[in-house]
């Protein structure tokens, strides 16, 4: 019998976290059981369970996918012309690729409510999300050294709030856009935007 790759395994296994991620989009935790899993994923239950335990060790692979900050560039973006993004387009295209991965703001706000009480959950969070805010401070570090006059030192100590509160902008915009019927994204962030500009050296 011919060994299967490695490479063929991690696509199955995307392939049932993607079935997975659908799932839980549609039908919540709870109510997704494993058959629902396997009629999305097109799969049988042994070719599922061969690569997770259960839904609990799915649930948390698929935390691990929805929060992973592995969408964030791997330096700060600039603009063509070099200049360093504005920290909040930075985020906004993180939270657009975010989105577009999990198929809409519902998964990662439901992944976000039951870390509150899943300590498998709360981990995979505790893991991730700071790697966000550190790529938020250093693109804000970055932009205000730059562009805002501010010595290297002072936007670096700057930055380490200002992502907080970037962060906590994004998760807001997550939340409405949940809740909130036609909740306009662009205009919410642009409205944030004098945070950062009104910022001088």
């Amino acid at each position: 019998m011919p060994k299967v790759s490695d490479e063929h395994r991690e696509q199955r296994r995307q392939q049932i976290l993607d079935a997975a991620m659908r799932s839980f989009a549609s039908k919540g935790f709870d109510d997704t059981v494993m058959s629902d899993i396997f009629a999305e994923a097109g799969l049988s239950a042994g070719a599922v369970y061969g690569h997770f335990e259960g839904k609990q060790e799915i649930l948390t692979a698929v935390a691990e996918a929805v929060l992973d900050g592995g969408r964030l560039p791997a330096a700060p973006a600039r603009q063509a012309d070099g200049t360093p993004t504005h920290p909040i387009d930075f985020a906004d295209g993180f939270a657009t690729r975010l989105m577009d991965h999990v198929g809409g703001a519902a998964l990662p706000l439901q992944i976000w409510g039951r870390a509150a009480a899943d300590p498998a959950l709360h981990a995979v969070f505790d893991a991730v999300f700071p790697r966000i805010v550190d790529a938020f401070s250093e693109q804000i570090a970055i932009w205000l050294h730059e562009t805002r006059g501010l010595s290297a030192a002072q936007a670096g100590v700057r930055a380490r709030l200002l992502a907080s509160v970037l962060a906590g902008l994004l998760q807001g915009a997550i939340v409405q856009l949940v809740f909130v019927p036609d909740f306009d994204r662009t205009a919410y962030l642009a409205e944030s935007r004098p945070i950062f500009d009104t910022i001088h050296e």
